[in-house]
């Protein structure tokens, strides 16, 4: 998974073991009020472009992706103990409340 998405990674995908997260825009990063021809919000068309162009990057290498276990266009995700969000990412609080105790 590395090999075929080191491109991507620490750019706009974080991989676990066999797992992986691709990062949206931050709001700082684009203007949220700009809109395409066809109506939609440019922060999302980049993301689904950068999504599709991750995607066919795994396919192409013909790894199986799992439908039941990926989730696409949510705010927030919890991926291997850590929340990830708009304000970026943290480890979840009751993963880190069991280290503590």
């Amino acid at each position: 998974m590395f090999c075929i998405l080191c491109e991507f990674i620490g750019v706009r995908v974080n991989v676990f073991v066999d797992d992986m997260g691709i990062m949206g825009m931050k709001v700082s990063d684009v203007r949220v009020e700009d809109i395409t021809k066809d109506g939609v919000r440019l922060v999302v068309k980049m993301h689904i472009d950068e999504c599709e162009e991750i995607l066919a990057a795994i396919e192409d290498a013909g790894i199986p992706i799992s439908g039941a276990k990926s989730y696409f266009g949510v705010h927030k995700i919890d991926i291997d103990g850590h929340v990830c969000n708009a304000q970026g990412r943290q480890p979840e609080k009751i993963r880190g409340q069991l280290i503590v105790d």
